[in-house]
């Protein structure tokens, strides 16, 4: 026979078992970045990216610190009466007025960007001197046509891939953006 006395058993993410009831910890408590609302508009400002899909828009959010490149990822927001009040400060985008358009920068501030052939973005925390312009333009349902200048390729959701890229041509299964401005 084997006595254990005075132990524990605490689950992956912390928790406690005790009585045969997890206990604990603390859901984290996440701070709303404010109110977005749907717009056709844009200025400089603060943004949020997201495309309809199944009722549920899918936020671009920003990079690992550690990514210098990749598809931009996505989570889940749901608008209610035009407006998302969900979102946290990563996926908050800045977009600011330049000559041809506008930069686009996550929320650690680096600035996206492309080069070569990939329909993927690039990162740096310094502006660019090429492939970081974006033209901004609406369609008539509100969605954006945001199109890297340099490389005429558009932002769109990939529903297959669960991410953002750019793309010489406007693909059918993907999902067109709608921009959110910061109220």
């Amino acid at each position: 026979d084997v006595i254990i006395d005075d132990f524990t058993v605490s689950t992956a993410d912390g928790g406690l078992v005790e009585g045969g009831e997890v206990v604990g910890p603390e859901e984290p408590t996440v701070e709303s970045a404010g109110t977005f609302v749907a717009t056709t508009e844009v200025k400089s400002g603060q943004y949020l990216i997201g495309a309809l899909v199944d009722g549920v828009y899918k936020v671009a959010t920003k990079y690992d610190e550690s990514k210098t490149y990749g598809y931009t990822s996505a989570v889940d927001a749901v608008a209610a009466g035009g407006a998302i009040t969900t979102a946290t400060a990563a996926e908050v985008y800045t977009l600011t007025a330049v000559d041809g358009g506008y930069t686009i920068q996550d929320a650690s501030g680096r600035y996206l960007y492309m080069k070569g052939s990939y329909n993927s973005f690039n990162l740096s925390a310094d502006m660019p001197t090429e492939g970081a312009v974006y033209a901004i333009t609406f369609n008539e349902d509100g969605t954006a046509n945001i199109v890297n200048t340099a490389m005429n390729k558009t932002w769109q959701y990939s529903v297959q891939y669960t991410s953002y890229g750019a793309y010489p041509e406007i693909n059918s299964a993907n999902v067109m953006p709608t921009l959110f401005v910061k109220q």
